[in-house]
């Protein structure tokens, strides 16, 4: 059985980018990072698992959510950390990929405060 026949999830990723700010009096601005509006890769092939339980840190205001998964997608999809994946609606950030000969798999993780997005 090949791996992709797992596959039963889909995601969409986007690329961490970054841009120098504008400067003033001959002195560069600071480095921005940033998310484009639209995915570098869409609609990707994947299986997404969930790792551990959902974490709920009641704070004041808002609760703090904290959940992992496992991302397994093909090796053709370029990854690095940092990188945002939007699964089901909600986004989460990649951890250190690793790649396999079949594969890759990266951890995901999502911080959100009182269910929103920070």
């Amino acid at each position: 059985m090949s791996i992709e026949k797992m596959y039963k999830d889909r995601v969409d990723i986007y690329k961490l980018k970054s841009r120098q700010a504008e400067g003033s009096y001959g002195v560069p601005g600071p480095i921005e990072y940033y998310y484009s509006d639209t995915p570098d890769y869409e609609n990707v092939k994947c299986s997404v698992q969930r790792r551990g339980s959902v974490n709920i840190i009641q704070g004041d205001p808002f609760q703090e959510v904290f959940e992992q998964y496992k991302l397994f997608l093909p090796n053709s999809i370029e990854l690095e950390e940092n990188y945002k994946v939007i699964f089901k609606g909600k986004a989460f950030y990649t951890g250190i990929p690793f790649s396999y000969r079949t594969h890759q798999e990266v951890e995901l993780r999502r911080n959100d405060k009182h269910g929103k997005e920070e």
